[in-house]
């Protein structure tokens, strides 16, 4: 209704416009003074407004009309003005630069589709990159869009419908676009496994948040410091729960070993760490040693002898105690650590007497922190490396957030190939 108003006052004003020219001409034929020739030219100039008006709106906009399952896309080079993409049932437009929109069918889309979208992303956006550059960029482009699209579709399908969204489309260019200025493999698949995170990441919630950021924040750091937030993920965010010192070692020789060697140790690495966001360098400080006491502290118990069980009356609660892990000879609490401890307690028909005396045979026998990194490297090895690498630089001092955790988490997910979620720790 309000396009139809719209054509007929055009109309009338063109009609109104040619009068009123046609009177000035016949006065200035009959009177060629100057007050006719001002009335003439002023309404030879409404007249080309009038006519005009189609022309420049022609040229400032376009627009497209889809209908109902339709797909399309609105680009024009350098055209400056407003595009407009409208889209009727089952039809979304998304705007990616300026000057481009990209149009997306609201129905399920296939893999093709996704595959097509996401070249046509970049290739709106290609115009920072000159000369031979483009073709560079546009190979390393498709290389990286077939691998993520190959891997989302295998990961998580569902993520498909994560291309009608804006935001994604975004991430998506952010992807292309680092992989395309460097080509690092490793980076590569780093962002890959990012970004399919993010595909899972429907609604704004924190962790899109946090995922979308990674995106950006990962490119600016080195290899070496990706594989300082990973092992540091790895040691203060992660806990195993190894019954015996081979499990221990399996664990830690598969989790530690691909990244120890690459760690970077420098304060200026740590300060950099901390101005990208990943994480913060804070006053106090954690050995290596206390953590391991903290999480493992049952692994590294010394025991006692068998015989405080009956001065202490414990006999009634043999599921509570094992023969210790380091001497044969003695016997341990069967936890752990002391929240594992906590949790059998609360489970057991026991006095708090009792409690206490089971926590203060668990804690009194644990080992120092001097015999603890004898124990860890004579268990697994590649603490031997790790130790002074932990605490002898910031690492000991070296706080991770949300956005070093997401970073941690996607790098240890690259290389073993499968990890638990990463909800687990940003929710």
């Amino acid at each position: 209704m309000a396009n139809t108003l719209t054509r007929d006052a055009m109309i009338f004003s063109k009609v109104i416009s040619v009068l009123a020219m046609l009177a000035s001409l016949a006065w200035l034929y009959v009177e060629p003074k100057f007050d006719s020739l001002v009335a003439f030219l002023v309404s030879l100039l409404a007249l080309g407004s009038a006519y005009g008006y189609d022309y420049v709106k022609k040229y400032l906009s376009q627009s497209q009309k889809l209908e109902k399952n339709a797909t399309g896309i609105q680009a024009e080079g350098d055209v400056t003005g407003n595009h407009i993409a409208s889209a009727s049932e089952q039809a979304t437009a998304i705007n990616t630069t300026g000057t481009t929109t990209i149009v997306i069918n609201q129905n399920s889309l296939t893999v093709d589709d996704v595959k097509r979208i996401a070249l046509e992303v970049f290739e709106a956006n290609i115009i920072e990159f000159k000369g031979e550059a483009i073709g560079v960029a546009k190979n390393r482009n498709e290389q990286i869009t077939t691998k993520f699209i190959s891997k989302l579709h295998n990961e998580n399908p569902d993520g498909l419908s994560e291309f009608k969204s804006p935001d994604f489309l975004n991430s998506l260019f952010v992807v292309q676009k680092e992989y395309a200025k460097s080509g690092d493999e490793d980076l590569g698949e780093l962002l890959i496994d990012l970004l399919i995170d993010r595909s899972r990441e429907s609604d704004r919630s924190f962790l899109q948040v946090v995922l979308n950021e990674s995106l950006v924040v990962v490119s600016k750091l080195t290899s070496e410091q990706i594989a300082t937030l990973t092992v540091c993920f790895l040691i203060r965010h992660c806990r195993s729960h190894p019954a015996n010192h081979d499990a221990f070692s399996q664990y830690f020789e598969k989790h530690l070993t691909p990244f120890v060697h690459l760690m970077t140790t420098t304060r200026g690495s740590f300060q950099h760490l901390a101005s990208t966001g990943c994480g913060s360098i804070s006053i106090g400080e954690a050995s290596l040693e206390i953590i391991l006491r903290a999480n493992y502290s049952g692994l590294f118990n010394k025991g006692f002898d068998p015989l405080k069980i009956q001065e202490l009356g414990l006999y009634s609660y043999p599921t509570m105690f094992v023969k210790c892990l380091n001497d044969n000879a003695k016997l341990q609490v069967n936890a752990l650590d002391i929240e594992a401890l906590n949790l059998s307690l609360s489970n057991l028909n026991i006095t708090e007497d009792h409690k206490v005396a089971i926590k203060t045979l668990f804690e009194s026998n644990i080992m120092s922190e001097a015999e603890i990194r004898v124990k860890a490297i004579e268990i697994s090895p590649i603490f031997g490396e790790l130790f002074p690498k932990w605490n002898d630089t910031s690492l000991k001092n070296f706080m991770l957030d949300s956005i070093g955790i997401s970073i941690g988490h996607a790098n240890l997910k690259r290389v073993l190939g499968e990890f638990s979620a990463l909800s687990i720790w940003i929710n």
